[in-house]
């Protein structure tokens, strides 16, 4: 139940939730539970502003090109990034974590934000596999498998380590970079573990695929009485 004002103020001074008045984090306004909701609903205000082709950030107006925010809210952004930057390393200078602002020893982050970020880090990379899957026909192109703990992405022209390596020193993720470039055609193919190694070590070639040429070869030439 929300809040009026003079109630607001009270759970933000007693550290409560703003939404359900549950006791919260120092520095947090509401429960776990709100903030996820809020977190989700931002993502699909996001969601529909970019469906609609406009900018994520303000709904307004036409996003720069192959961006999601407009050039105004690139500038803003911009002009505020020095003052967040100052902001950054005199919390980190101060001993204090740069998100929840709690007192550390060492470091930028204390545990609690380190173990939200990873998280929030696994959700990001688990939610950009399952679009790229989806995107390249969500199944091994070789047996069929469409378990994705299973799935992986194989580079057509067998140039996988020689574009990671690239990636590498752009500082870019495979996942990132494929979602970036619109999905490249004939560059990638979905493969399960199994057909992607044995491809490897084999030439490049997947051994399902070698025997099922080698049964045509058998079936096309006629078995000898």
């Amino acid at each position: 139940m929300a809040a009026n004002k003079e109630e607001y103020s009270f759970r933000i001074a007693h550290n409560l939730c703003t939404r359900c008045g549950v006791t919260i984090s120092p520095n947090k306004k509401m429960c776990q539970i709100h903030l996820d909701e809020a977190s989700l609903r931002e993502k699909l205000k996001r969601e529909i502003r970019k469906n609609k082709s406009l900018c994520t950030r303000c709904g307004k107006r036409s996003p720069r090109y192959n961006k999601n925010d407009c050039q105004e809210c690139f500038e803003k952004d911009r002009s505020l990034y020095p003052s967040k930057i100052k902001l950054y390393y005199n919390k980190k200078n101060n001993f204090k974590c740069v998100r929840c602002k709690i007192k550390i020893k060492e470091g930028a982050y204390c545990n609690n934000c380190k173990v939200r970020m990873c998280e929030k880090s696994k959700a990001l990379r688990k939610n950009q596999k399952r679009l790229i899957i989806d995107r390249y026909g969500g199944k091994c192109f070789c047996c069929g498998e469409e378990n994705i703990k299973f799935l992986t992405i194989d580079h057509i022209n067998n140039d996988g380590s020689i574009h990671k390596r690239q990636l590498k020193s752009q500082k870019i993720s495979l996942y990132r970079w494929i979602i970036k470039n619109n999905f490249p055609k004939n560059v990638f193919q979905i493969a399960c573990y199994n057909c992607n190694c044995a491809r490897a070590l084999n030439n490049f070639i997947c051994p399902h695929q070698q025997k099922l040429n080698e049964d045509s070869s058998i079936i096309s030439v006629g078995i000898p009485a």
